[in-house]
């Protein structure tokens, strides 16, 4: 039989364990609530709770100040604390107050940093109304016994009593014995994070009394192979499976009308999934990381697809999408809009090494190539104008990309990031900007040759591009952003026009081999530019050369030039009396320096 416990008449009591917790000494003053009145949420978040799920304890000397507290780890451990002094402030962590009959019955963790004392409540529920608690204490419930409101474990079996209609949140939570839950067919909804981290967790059936789960509500249940979700489900949360890793097979409600965000993401063996035909959107990220999924069908029904839904799904060699989609379309297994102006997605568990993209194709996707293994060369038609943020970020082994038939305009943020065995770049003369990072992390990229029509170059685009020797920013760049450079140990010359008025933070920043920049501009012209004072110039003695069209005039004892300067070069062979040649890209450079 479980015990009844009345909450209604004991909040004074909490009230003086409360300050007992934290020793006041300034404010001695006590504020009582009307419980006819009282705003739980309010009351709880003026005093500094916040929600949270823990260990259960026990107060073990009933209607007395208390001394001492069991403390449960979940597996069925128990250990005791000692309290301090009223008074005193709590010194150590994760203690949980459990009172019964004359003293209030709450959960807290408190935990002290600078003689300050922190409280969370495992469950604001058992706030709001009284409780029911099993006989052998390790269930609570609400006094209607509809709920369940905590599970503390002591078992790897639990059934769960018929009459119960609510799982409450997180009432399950990390529970890493549990093997197996029985569900009654009374229950109608499963709470967010229920059963998270359950890691043991092989049986669980969902009755068909069910119509709602919420969000994470199976998260990290890695041991749970097979699952069936109901037709009388009509409500699926956010990462409902996220990281249930041995997760092969999944049978979907047909009553749901969306695949929520991350649903499935880090599911590593899910190998067969159905979406039902009344699905109208898969959010962002839905089957992300799924490395065992070969093949997917979308049906008509689906008119949006997030980003990412299908990321890094190394053995995907097939999207397939019905005839009678309104929206969508698959050519050759990849994803596409109905009228082949976007590449959505391509299916990067593909064998090819080369990929043709279609003509008619204006924008490729954000995301759309992420983590493609195979691939080592694509090639860009006329059409294409926009590669999207991240669309070919982690493609390990592609080594080129031909734009030489391309009208591109934009190169989005993180496009190429990681791209480690691309070796260089000829961006064609359409193209305006290249977006924050677009090329970070390509550590084998030895030359990127930009076209004049650029006019933005974003932060961190060229980041820790190692092998990067020199580059040549065009006329059009009127600011060099944050990190654009930053740790490309081999950059050593660097051509800058005077259309730069300002050189941002860490710039060139552990670019240990920048010996050389050349200025576009006069030295006055130079000094107006507002650069940062670890934009990373000056760290690495490196020489600022001014241009001179004309060979410069020499100094008063007529041995030295009058300062550092360069001008372009004519033609090669033709460069006599000067004291240093160099090439960058296609720019030949004459230098004379002091």
């Amino acid at each position: 039989m479980n015990n009844k416990i009345s909450l209604k008449k004991m909040y004074d009591e909490y009230i003086d364990i409360y300050r007992y917790i934290i020793g006041d000494e300034e404010d001695k003053k006590v504020k009582y609530y009307d419980r006819s009145s009282v705003d739980w949420d309010e009351v709880l978040e003026s005093l500094g709770f916040l929600n949270t799920d823990n260990i259960v304890a026990v107060i073990t000397s009933k209607g007395q100040t208390p001394i001492a507290v069991q403390l449960s780890d979940g597996d069925g451990d128990v250990m005791q604390k000692i309290l301090p002094a009223k008074g005193s402030i709590i010194s150590f962590s994760d203690v949980i107050f459990r009172m019964y009959d004359d003293i209030a019955f709450f959960g807290v963790t408190v935990r002290s940093y600078k003689n300050i004392a922190f409280f969370d409540v495992f469950a604001f529920y058992l706030f709001r109304g009284d409780l029911s608690v099993s006989a052998d204490q390790r269930a609570f419930f609400n006094y209607e016994e509809t709920i369940l409101v905590k599970y503390v474990g002591g078992g790897d079996v639990y059934n769960i009593p018929k009459g119960i209609v609510k799982i409450e949140d997180s009432a399950f939570k990390e529970l890493i014995n549990l093997s197996c839950v029985i569900i009654p067919n009374s229950v109608v909804s499963i709470g967010a994070s229920a059963f998270s981290d359950c890691w043991n967790l092989e049986l669980l059936t969902v009755p068909d009394s069910v119509t709602a789960i919420a969000d994470e509500a199976f998260y990290g249940c890695r041991s749970l192979k097979k699952l069936v979700v109901p037709d009388s489900v009509t409500e699926l949360g956010n990462g409902a499976f996220m990281g249930c890793v041995g997760l092969e097979s999944v049978r979907l409600s047909s009553n749901i009308k969306n695949i929520a965000p991350f649903m499935f993401l880090g599911c590593e063996s899910l190998k067969e999934v159905n979406i039902p035909s009344g699905v109208n959107e898969i959010e962002k990220r839905a089957f992300a990381a799924c490395y065992s999924l070969e093949t997917v069908t979308i049906p008509d029904s689906v008119v949006e697809i997030g980003e990412g839904v299908f990321n890094e799904n190394d053995k995907l060699s097939a999207i397939l999408v019905s005839e009678d989609n309104p929206v969508f379309k698959s050519i050759d297994g990849n994803l596409y809009s109905k009228d082949g102006s976007i590449l959505i997605q391509y299916a990067v568990g593909k064998e090819d090494t080369m990929f043709n993209i279609p003509d008619g194709v204006k924008v490729i996707g954000n995301h759309a190539f992420v983590g493609s293994k195979k691939l080592c060369v694509v090639r860009m038609p006329d059409s294409v104008v926009e590669i999207g943020e991240s669309a070919f970020s982690c493609c390990e082994n592609m080594s080129a990309i031909d734009f030489s038939n391309s009208s591109l305009r934009e190169i989005s943020q993180y496009a190429f990031e990681a791209c480690s065995s691309l070796y260089g770049i000829i961006l064609p003369g359409s193209v305006k900007k290249i977006g924050a990072g677009a090329f970070c992390k390509c550590r084998n990229l030895l030359e990127v040759i930009v076209p004049e029509s650029l006019d933005s170059i974003g932060a961190e685009a060229f980041k820790e591009c190692n092998s990067l020797e020199y580059f040549k920013i065009p006329d059009g760049v009127t600011k060099l952003e944050k990190n654009t450079f930053l740790s490309c140990s081999n950059l050593g010359h660097v051509i800058i026009p005077k259309t730069v008025k300002s050189i941002d933070e860490s710039v060139f920043r552990y670019c240990s081999s920048l010996c050389s920049v050349f200025y576009e501009g006069t030295m006055e012209e130079w000094n107006e530019i507002s650069i940062d004072e670890y934009a990373g110039i000056d760290v690495w003695e490196t020489k600022v050369y001014f241009y001179s069209k004309n060979k410069p005039p020499l100094d008063e004892n007529k041995v030295d030039y009058d300062g550092n300067y360069w001008r372009y070069g004519r033609k090669k062979g033709e460069y006599k009396n000067i004291m240093l040649n160099a090439i960058i890209g296609d720019a030949m450079i004459e230098i004379w320096k002091k």
